[in-house]
Formats: structure tokens, C-alpha cells, sequence
């Protein structure tokens, strides 16, 4: 488990995310795992990322005053 002081959130493996994309601005994955100080995650469409956890968030996680879903 690692923990995301800027988002107040803690990632598991198996935790649904948004990952932060340079294309699509973000697309849905689950963790698989972490490696140092990244995050592994598979996205929607099979793709393998690793990331910084600073450009995760989970699911559902109120930013502002709305809703990532």
C-alpha cells in the first residue's frame, strides 16, 4: 500500500484509478502492483503504466467540487 499525501488517499492493488494522460487527460486502470516510488497499473485497454503516484487518483475521490467516476 502507498500512500498520496497531495490526494489524502491510500492505493492498494486491485484499487480502480485515474491515470493522468499526455492524449486522453485521464483513463481508468487498476493497480497491480508498485515499484519504488510508482504505482503499476493496467488500463482500461490491456496497456501496462507505471506511474508516479502523484498522477493517480481513485475512483470516485471528490476533487473540489466534483466527482471522478
Amino acid at each position: 500500500m502507498m500512500t498520496n499525501s497531495n490526494a489524502s488517499m491510500s492505493l492498494r492493488k486491485g484499487s480502480k484509478v485515474w491515470l493522468e494522460d499526455r492524449d486522453t487527460a485521464w483513463v481508468a486502470g487498476d493497480v497491480t502492483g508498485f515499484a519504488g516510488q510508482q504505482v503499476q497499473v493496467v488500463t482500461e485497454s490491456g496497456k501496462q503504466v507505471r506511474s508516479c503516484i502523484e498522477e493517480v487518483l481513485l475512483v470516485g475521490v471528490r476533487i473540489s467540487s466534483c466527482w471522478l467516476m
